[in-house]
C-alpha cells in the first residue's frame, strides 16, 4: 500500500544521497568508488594553498594508491586523514564567531562533511555511521547532520524477507544490527560472533535445524558474513525470544546475555519491564538493552511507526 514498508524501503537506497546529489555533480551517481573519492578529495582539500605539508604527503600517497587500485591502502589512508582532520576541526567548534567562520572555511570541515557520502557509496556504512556520530557530537556541526545518516535503512530486501517470515518489526531488526555490528557484514567479535547480527557459529547451526529441519546451506558457500543468511538466522532467533518472553526488553536481554541468564533474573517476578532493565546485573547487558531500545525509538520517530505498519504483537 502507499506509504507502507515496501514503498518506503524501495526509496531508501537513493534517499541517503538525494540531497547531496541534487546539490552536487550528477556524475557522482555513475562514478566508481575510487573516482568518487578522487573528486571528494580534490574538491575539498587539494586546491587549498594553505594545506600543511604533512597533509599533502598523505594526499600524494592517496592518489598513488587510487591510481594503482589499492583499496585497502586507500581505506587506511582515509582513516588517518579523518583522524587528523578531527584534531584540526574540534578546537574550532567551541570558539566565538570568528571561529565559526574559520570552521566553515576549513578544508578539513569540508572534507569530513563529504567523506561520509563516500563511505555510504562504497558499502562501508559502519564507517559512515561512526564518522557521522563523531560529527554529531560537535556543537557547530552536529545540528547539520540529518538523523537518517546515523540511522540508515540498509539491507532492505533481506530485512523485509526475514520480517515477513518471522513476524518481527523490521525497525527492530535494524536496531539490533546497528548496535551489534554498526551495519558491518564482516564484523567478528573477540568471542567469535559473526556478521550483522553477531551470531555464534554453533548458534547458527542450532537455529538452522530448528527453523528448517536441516542446516540451511553450506557454511562455506553461504557464510554468516552473508547479510541475507545472517539476518535470516538472527531474525528467527530474536522472534523466538520475543514470543517466549512476551516482553521486548526480556528478549533483547536474552539476545545479548543468553536465555539461561534471563530465566534466572526473571525469578524475581518483576512487575514492570523497566524495573527488570534497571536490575540487570550485567553492565554490558543493561547498556545493550537500553541502546537497542533507544535506537528502536529513533527509527520509529525518524521514519514513522506506521511506515512499517504496527509492530507485531508480543502475545503470540
Amino acid at each position: 500500500k502507499e506509504g507502507g514498508v515496501y514503498s518506503l524501503l524501495a526509496r531508501q537506497k537513493s534517499l541517503l544521497y538525494e540531497d547531496q546529489l541534487k546539490k552536487g555533480d550528477q556524475a557522482l551517481q555513475t562514478a566508481t568508488p575510487l573516482e568518487l573519492f578522487y573528486r571528494v578529495l580534490r574538491n575539498t582539500i587539494i586546491a587549498d594553498p594553505e594545506m600543511k605539508e604533512t597533509q599533502r604527503e598523505i594526499h600524494r600517497r592517496l592518489f598513488l594508491f587510487i591510481k594503482l587500485g589499492l583499496k585497502d591502502e586507500v581505506s587506511e589512508e582515509i582513516t588517518s586523514l579523518v583522524n587528523r582532520c578531527f584534531q584540526t576541526v574540534t578546537p574550532l567548534v567551541n570558539t566565538a564567531e570568528k571561529g565559526e567562520e574559520d570552521l566553515q572555511n576549513s578544508t578539513c570541515y569540508r572534507f569530513l562533511s563529504s567523506i561520509g557520502l563516500f563511505y555510504y557509496k562504497t558499502d562501508q556504512p559502519h564507517r559512515a555511521v561512526s564518522l557521522y556520530s563523531r560529527l554529531k557530537s560537535l556543537p557547530s556541526i552536529g545540528e547539520q547532520i540529518d538523523d537518517s545518516l546515523l540511522y540508515p535503512i540498509l539491507f532492505s530486501e533481506a530485512i523485509l524477507s526475514a520480517s515477513k517470515r518471522f513476524d518481527i518489526d523490521p525497525f527492530l531488526l535494524l536496531s539490533i544490527i546497528r548496535e551489534e555490528s554498526r551495519y558491518n557484514p564482516r564484523a567478528v567479535s573477540p568471542a567469535g560472533a559473526v556478521g550483522l547480527m553477531q551470531i555464534m557459529p554453533h548458534t547458527a547451526k542450532r537455529i538452522s535445524l530448528e527453523v528448517d529441519g536441516s542446516l540451511k546451506g553450506d557454511a562455506r558457500e553461504n557464510p554468516l558474513t552473508d547479510p541475507e543468511r545472517n539476518i535470516y538466522l538472527g531474525a528467527s532467533y530474536l522472534s523466538r525470544l520475543i514470543k517466549r518472553y512476551k516482553g521486548l526488553s526480556y528478549a533483547i536481554a536474552a539476545y545479548n546475555a543468553g536465555e539461561s541468564a534471563v530465566d534466572a533474573w526473571l525469578r524475581n517476578n518483576y512487575s514492570q519491564e523497566d524495573e527488570f532493565i534497571e536490575d540487570i546485573p550485567y553492565g554490558e547487558t543493561i547498556n545493550y538493552v537500553k541502546r537497542v531500545l533507544s535506537t528502536y525509538e529513533r527509527y520509529l520517530r525518524i521514519y514513522g511507526q506506521r511506515a512499517y505498519g504496527e509492530p507485531p504483537s508480543l502475545s503470540h
